[in-house]
């Protein structure tokens, strides 16, 4: 699981941290006051903490608390501690997400706007009137340009004692220091206008999450000129997206033994295919692959994802090696062909995965064995089943426990096919036994081939093939 860092002290910050706590989701947040660490409720999964850091002191931090994921969600007006986070997730190879505020549209006419706390102040220094500043704390500065700044500038700023000193040392006092704790309502936003007189509200473009749609409702319900300092271009990720990404890599994932049937992927039950759509690695031999990434390229038009990792394996070991190191958090679908639970690899690799303490689910598919017999109309329950995929492969031993069923299906194998069968039979005296055989079953290539034993005898055949040999009464 990731060891996930968000820089908070915003609205977002705080969003970020509850989705943690309410998803089991193990994060330390970071503000940089202790009043911005109150409006934070830890919890069994969630760790706050207030202080601020240098560059140094962040990298120093990334690696004592061995840090795999930074969510970035400081204020967008913070263009200092996004730089520092950045820098000092390069330097110690960690990845870095930006948590983006959704864009506001412009305000409406008579809206001024400024491209800093500096422009603003110089358009301000040149009006005449009350001036109400939400802009916080580290701003203030920049506004004592303004002539008569004392008594026309009201600054709201958070109710902590740190901004409270921050107003009264630059000369602030008394009811021009509105200490409050936000969301501000549109009506709140308005009356504080009407209580300062003010001719001007002044704003960051802090975009929803800031509170902006209420503070432009009041300017305009009360008649003063909005000035908005425009916030700076940045990139990233939206809240929404930064939480679907969250979940999907801290969700853990079984893993998926899953029987494609014959082939064909309209064979494919349904739940195997949504697996296999689903799947971040897809894990079999080479014709099971190769069948489901035929699906996974059937479907065009469909919302775009990231093609699935592929490793062409068969063997257990080699396998669990590849699931391990993908870990928990990926889907991973190991492909087998006809049912899982006929004469299949599947069963070995669930074993292992058991010795290995790995989750898995099973999903079965249509034997080859099944396919093949409705094709050439025969009962299932008239026929007796063996395979020669692994081990030693005794005929006349399958034979002998036919006992009363008149036909034996084989899933034949790399070592012995069709051809090899239909030779031992005219060595032990069946060569005139009737016997069918199935190769790429459900593929658009099929063959189907029927004759005796001895007629199919010197036949070249694929590896993976079917036969069902009726006896002879």
């Amino acid at each position: 699981m990731d060891r996930l860092w968000i820089i908070g002290g915003t609205t977002e910050g705080r969003q970020l941290a509850e989705f943690c706590e309410k998803n089991g989701i193990p994060a330390l947040v970071s503000v940089v006051s202790a009043y911005g660490e109150k409006l934070l409720a830890g919890g069994k999964y969630v760790r706050c903490e207030a202080r601020a850091m240098d560059r140094e002191e962040m990298e120093e931090f990334l690696e004592k608390e061995e840090i795999s994921l930074v969510v970035d969600a400081a204020h967008p007006f913070a263009p200092a501690v996004h730089e520092n986070i950045r820098e000092a997730c390069r330097n110690m190879r960690t990845e870095y997400i930006r948590c983006v505020r959704e864009n506001t549209p412009d305000a409406g006419a008579g809206t001024k706007y400024a491209d800093s706390a500096e422009e603003a102040a110089v358009f301000l220094s040149g009006q005449e009137g009350n001036i109400l500043l939400t802009t916080g704390s580290h701003t203030l500065k920049t506004f004592q340009c303004i002539p008569g700044w004392k008594e026309r500038v009201f600054a709201r700023v958070l109710p902590s004692s740190e901004a409270v000193r921050a107003c009264e040392d630059l000369g602030f006092s008394g009811r021009h220091i509105i200490a409050m704790q936000g969301p501000f309502s549109r009506e709140m936003n308005a009356a504080l206008i009407k209580e300062t007189g003010a001719s001007f509200l002044v704003t960051k473009d802090s975009g929803t999450a800031g509170g902006f749609p209420e503070k432009e409702a009041a300017a305009a319900d009360t008649g003063a000129v909005l000035v908005v300092i425009r916030r700076p271009r940045e990139t990233g990720n939206t809240m929404e997206e930064i939480k679907e990404l969250l979940k999907r890599r801290t969700e853990s994932f079984p893993v998926v033994l899953a029987g494609i049937g014959p082939g064909a992927t309209e064979r494919m039950s349904e739940e195997v295919r949504e697996a296999i759509l689903r799947a971040d690695i897809l894990i079999g031999a080479g014709r099971m692959t190769d069948a489901a990434l035929k699906l996974v390229r059937e479907q065009e038009g469909q919302p775009a994802r990231q093609a699935p990792e592929i490793l062409r394996e068969y063997r257990p070991a080699p396998a669990i090696e590849k699931i391990k190191e993908a870990g928990p958090h990926k889907k991973t679908v190991l492909l087998y062909s006809g049912d899982t639970a006929f004469y299949s690899g599947a069963e070995k690799m669930a074993e292992a995965l058991r010795e290995e303490n790995l989750d898995y689910v099973i999903l079965r598919g249509e034997s080859s064995a099944a396919y093949f017999l409705e094709k050439i109309g025969i009962a299932p329950g008239t026929s007796a089943f063996a395979s020669a995929h692994e081990g030693v492969f005794r005929l006349e031993e399958q034979l002998e426990a036919m006992g009363e069923k008149s036909c034996i299906t084989i899933l034949t194998g790399r070592s012995i096919g069709p051809g090899e069968i239909c030779r031992e039979l005219v060595r032990l005296g069946y060569g005139s036994w009737r016997v069918h055989t199935g190769e790429r079953l459900s593929y658009p290539e099929e063959v189907i081939r029927h004759g005796t034993a001895k007629e199919l005898a010197e036949g070249k055949f694929d590896t993976l093939s079917v036969i069902c040999v009726e006896k002879k009464v």
